[in-house]
């Protein structure tokens, strides 16, 4: 069992570009922009996430459009047109084939801030 393997993805959704299916799960229709949490390696207590609200295509935005999923759209994220998120916890591919990862994850108090709160 491999807890640091695993990490919480953030994906927001954008529909500043979509034209049709706009409401349909999972949000295929709009452009999808994720942020990166490890998050199960951590030892006891509390993890608090905060991500600046800007996105594009560069990787090293804090929520990259990285292309595998949703439409391309204008390739930005558009903060007044935002549809709705995801919360996904995945694990990478270092290991086997069945591979498991293990932990324990409670979401509390979560919220969208702005400015420096």
């Amino acid at each position: 069992v491999h807890p640091d393997r695993a990490h919480l993805r953030l994906i927001l959704l954008d529909g500043s570009d979509c034209d049709s299916d706009c409401a349909t799960v999972p949000g295929q229709a709009l452009e999808n922009y994720y942020s990166f949490h490890q998050i199960l390696g951590e030892v006891g207590g509390w993890t608090q996430i905060k991500v600046q609200l800007n996105g594009s295509d560069d990787e090293l935005a804090p929520f990259w459009r990285t292309g595998w999923t949703g439409q391309t759209g204008n390739r930005v994220l558009d903060k007044s047109t935002l549809k709705g998120f995801r919360l996904e916890m995945n694990i990478d591919g270092a290991g086997d084939i069945g591979s498991t990862s293990s932990g324990v994850v409670l979401f509390d108090a979560f919220s969208a801030l702005s400015g420096e709160d």
